[in-house]
């Protein structure tokens, strides 16, 4: 994730974004917290499922990217400026994922939910007053 100094404000360029609901999640927050805080005018984020090598480096994302600096970089008249903002992969049970395009991040109708962990290991919409407690947890393992 970017330091504390990262001047996103400088930031003016064309940008595309590749952000990843899965994977190894080491960088999906640092993807969505920089993508609001870029200057540019002209930025899309695109938001995918499974690990970021199987749908950004495969046809999908390949497609993506050469739209866009086919656009940028060419001059090619591919439609992308009229590209919503944001196209989302929203996972379904099992590995099912439908598109579905946006035009803001994050998005206006977002209902934001704090939640707390309680001393048994639940989560709550309300905080609750405890005294000091341990919790035990196992790491998951490789079924």
């Amino acid at each position: 994730m970017a330091g504390k100094n990262t001047r996103f404000f400088k930031i003016t360029v064309p940008v595309l974004s590749a952000a990843n609901w899965g994977g190894q999640s080491l960088h999906s927050r640092g993807n969505f917290e920089g993508f609001n805080k870029i200057a540019s005018t002209e930025k899309w984020l695109e938001v995918h499922g499974l690990e970021h090598w199987t749908e950004f480096y495969t046809d999908y994302g390949v497609n993506i990217q050469k739209r866009f600096f086919g656009y940028y970089l060419k001059g090619e008249d591919n439609n992308w400026r009229n590209e919503p903002r944001v196209t989302l992969q929203v996972r379904y049970p099992g590995n099912k994922f439908v598109e579905r395009k946006e035009n803001e991040w994050p998005l206006k109708r977002t209902n934001w939910t704090k939640f707390y962990l309680t001393p048994t290991g639940s989560l709550s919409s309300e905080e609750q007053a405890f005294e000091e407690t341990k919790l035990n947890m196992r790491v998951l393992e490789k079924v």
